[in-house]
């Protein structure tokens, strides 16, 4: 979804004679249907229904934008490729080049070969691939120049947030000082940067939520994203759903979210019907399978997802337990095991499992445990979400469509990989850097190797 984009009107005229078909159709269905046959029409007419929702909710974002860019004009630069203004709001709006310290529209680069490029487009020389001592006097120069971008990437490098093959030297207090320079000029990154120290007390500075909220506000009036996403979550936190669903909206523009994706709030306040918006279940479905997709593990609200799949499933089948290949339920469990496994809220979580977890009776002919000789039933080795009295009918149904309903039962994580952070495994975790609690930079490279050690 191109989420600063209108609406496509022409598709949603095409669809409102198809909804509308569709609702009577099924209206004048007989009550002795086979229930695959209106499912089938149910189905169609809920994807119906899905997509003219989507495609008005970009309305909504396009005014929201509109508005707070006519308030607050956003951080912008001139492509000097294709001449055009370019909104910075996110590290991937534009690439820099420490050769000649200029930019050049995301898009450009891309066009040019993006992170292949041979040369900068600008000058003209080798473009750096490893970055080492050549690159940190070439990035001296540049700050020295005050070009907040090279500030804030040689700061990234002391501070330790920016990982290269040849470690750059840590130096805390000049990596301080130069987010401050950069910050000055009005350094998105190095404003939301510095937010975040300051909220821990981090290297030295003062621990304040007003120096935080007026640093974030600041990033989050120029158009950067990040700082909007946190923003979003600091207001919902202190219950000011107004302002949490406007930020939130903003920073769904970007979809580089490194930490926790922002959709997944709008999926919860859709779902919740507040901050002036009504309840949605189509929106809170498309936010929260948005974030889920795109917040690399960081996840937080599988239990309001498995809420919304039940409740999307009542209202377009009239129950929880519609017919093989349009049934919610193997996701469902799995949603509802994994945020057990997240302690999201354990006690709703094990009373809707409870709910949900029918396995006295075929999923494909109804027969009872009860009847069977062993008064037990099969489970589905993969989802175990349900259980069949033979091979014959495990079979009929996975045909008839639970090969496309079965969800991996979810295994909680073990041994070491329970402790990283959301989003990190034993695989990608060894370039990615912790705060420990003096406040000092911990390589998880180093920390996994020190436990393997250990044990």
């Amino acid at each position: 979804m191109n989420w600063w984009t209108n609406s496509d009107k022409a598709a949603i005229e095409k669809s409102k004679p198809v909804i509308t078909m569709l609702t009577d159709k099924i209206a004048a269905f007989p009550c002795d249907i086979d229930p695959r046959v209106k499912a089938k029409e149910q189905h169609l007419l809920a994807v119906g229904q899905a997509f003219v929702e989507v495609e008005l909710e970009k309305d909504r974002m396009s005014a929201v934008v509109a508005k707070h860019e006519e308030e607050h004009p956003p951080h912008q630069i001139e492509c000097p490729i294709c001449l055009e203004d370019v909104k910075v709001i996110s590290q991937y709006s534009v690439q820099y080049f420490v050769c000649c310290g200029k930019s050049i529209c995301w898009t450009c680069a891309q066009s040019r070969g993006g992170m292949e490029m041979k040369t900068c487009p600008m000058c003209r020389a080798p473009k750096i691939t490893v970055y080492n001592e050549r690159v940190v006097k070439r990035l001296k120069k540049g700050a020295a120049r005050g070009i907040a971008s090279q500030q804030t990437m040689l700061g990234g490098y002391y501070l330790g947030l920016l990982s290269s093959p040849d470690r750059v030297a840590t130096n805390v207090k000049e990596g301080v000082r130069l987010m401050q320079l950069a910050a000055e000029q009005g350094e998105p990154s190095a404003l939301t940067q510095l937010a975040y120290f300051h909220q821990l007390g981090l290297h030295g500075l003062e621990q304040s939520n007003e120096i935080v909220n007026e640093m974030m506000t600041t990033a989050a009036y120029a158009g950067f994203c990040k700082a909007q996403c946190s923003l979003a979550f600091s207001y919902s936190a202190k219950e000011d759903y107004a302002m949490a669903v406007k930020y939130a909206t903003l920073a769904c523009r970007s979809t580089s979210h490194d930490t926790i994706h922002p959709a997944q709030l709008l999926g919860k306040l859709f779902y919740l019907g507040v901050g002036g918006l009504e309840k949605n279940l189509y929106l809170a479905r498309f936010y929260l399978e948005v974030s889920e997709k795109c917040s690399s593990g960081n996840m937080t609200n599988h239990l309001i997802l498995a809420k919304t799949l039940l409740e999307l499933s009542e209202k377009n089948y009239g129950t929880r337990h519609p017919p093989a290949g349009y049934s919610s339920i193997p996701r469902v469990l799995y949603l509802l095991s994994k945020s057990i496994d997240r302690d999201e809220d354990t006690s709703i979580a094990q009373e809707l499992i409870k709910e949900l977890e029918i396995q006295n009776k075929c999923a494909n002919c109804g027969r009872e445990a009860e009847s069977m000789p062993t008064k037990k039933l099969k489970q589905c080795a993969v989802c175990e979400a349900v259980s069949y009295c033979s091979r014959e009918c495990q079979v009929k149904h996975w045909k008839d469509g639970h090969k496309s309903d079965c969800v991996k039962k979810y295994r909680p994580l073990d041994g070491l990989a329970r402790i990283l952070p959301p989003g990190l495994s034993l695989e990608n975790a060894e370039n990615a850097n912790l705060i420990g609690p003096d406040g000092k930079l911990i390589n998880m490279k180093d920390l996994i190797q020190h436990i393997n050690l250990d044990v």
